[in-house]
């Protein structure tokens, strides 16, 4: 009986040492736009350390929580069509919840211009000026 009572004992004390290695965290991201009004995004999580990749889509209101991440530290990105993306790292040391708030700002446009390399009007083998008559000196 007595042994069955230490051992009862012993693992009650070795549980909650147990519990306290698998420690886990969350992460609470709110976007909105520069003028603070909540924007629906894009979120990708990742860490290398514990090769986790997460990619969702925050709520109507810009909100979503990552839920059971293990400890260590991870890079969010947020983004939305027409906005510049957020980039963050963020470090989970304990299963008090990270706060995020990532404001969104307004994508700069670009231009983009093509050249092409086409038939020119100068002869890089010939030297030398070339004369041409039109049909307008003709008559």
């Amino acid at each position: 009986m007595k042994f069955v009572r230490r051992l009862a004992l012993a693992l009650a004390c070795a549980c909650p040492l147990l519990l306290a290695q698998l420690q886990e965290g969350e992460i609470r991201v709110k976007v909105s736009d520069p003028a603070g009004l909540p924007l629906p995004s894009s979120l990708f999580l990742v860490s290398q350390a514990s090769r986790t990749e997460r990619t969702y889509k925050s709520d109507d209101s810009g909100q979503f929580t990552f839920q059971h991440l293990p400890v260590g530290v991870y890079h969010l990105t947020v983004s939305h069509p027409g906005f510049a993306p957020y980039s963050t790292l963020v470090e989970i040391r304990s299963a008090v919840p990270k706060e995020i708030r990532a404001q969104l700002s307004l994508q700069f446009a670009s231009t983009q211009v093509e050249v092409k390399d086409s038939a020119t009007l100068i002869d890089p083998h010939r030297t030398g000026v070339a004369y041409s008559v039109g049909a307008e000196q003709m008559s």
